[in-house]
């Protein structure tokens, strides 16, 4: 199975998607509502939290994230987010050279936690980031723990940080738990029962 790549650099790009019974692509009219209005993400740094593929990461870079950090637990989406930065990295070679896409094999919460997050946040070039958040929707305690952590990191205060929700509100978090635990939702888009929020 593959998607698009829709707009930016890579428009057209088709990236594989791993074929799971676990996994559930972003759709392509949500992502698109969502792009619409964000074309341009030129200077921000951008993490894809469970990645699966890294369609959504991979698209950010594409409308101009300065770099891309994929994060995906299972190791064969894992897999298939590597082969789909091998084939950008042959489709635009010096752009990759310019701005960064990495991919890490490890759960949410480890790397939040870990000393590569925190010397990003006191290295990097930016002051804009975005954390995409898309675990299985049922998994209501990955979305606790990252919130927890962004809060105890203070990383809303300290930094330009917009969170990028996706979840269902018939089997996930709802955007009233949302509102809860961070406290304000700025943006929200809906396709049917599914929806992105935005912080």
């Amino acid at each position: 199975m593959s998607v698009k790549i829709l707009g930016g650099i890579l428009k057209g790009i088709s990236i594989t998607v791993p074929e799971s019974d676990k996994l559930r692509p972003t759709s392509v009219l949500l992502k698109r509502r969502i792009f619409d209005c964000y074309q341009n993400l030129q200077n921000t740094f951008f993490i894809d939290l469970c990645c699966g593929s890294g369609a959504i990461g991979i698209e950010a870079w594409s409308r101009g994230a300065e770099s891309v950090f994929l994060v995906e637990k299972d190791r064969k989406s894992f897999a298939i987010t590597e082969e789909n930065i091998f084939r950008i990295r042959k489709s635009v070679p010096i752009e990759m050279e310019a701005r960064e896409i990495k991919a890490y094999n490890e759960e949410v919460a480890f790397f939040l936690k870990s000393a590569k997050w925190k010397n990003i946040l006191v290295n990097s070039k930016t002051d804009k980031y975005v954390l995409f958040l898309d675990p299985p929707y049922a998994r209501t305690d990955i979305y606790q723990n990252v919130f927890q952590i962004v809060k105890e990191q203070k990383l809303i205060h300290k930094k330009q940080l917009q969170l990028w929700i996706e979840s269902d509100v018939k089997e996930g978090i709802s955007p009233e738990k949302i509102i809860e635990s961070v406290g304000e939702i700025k943006k929200i888009f809906f396709q049917g029962s599914k929806f992105v929020a935005i912080t």
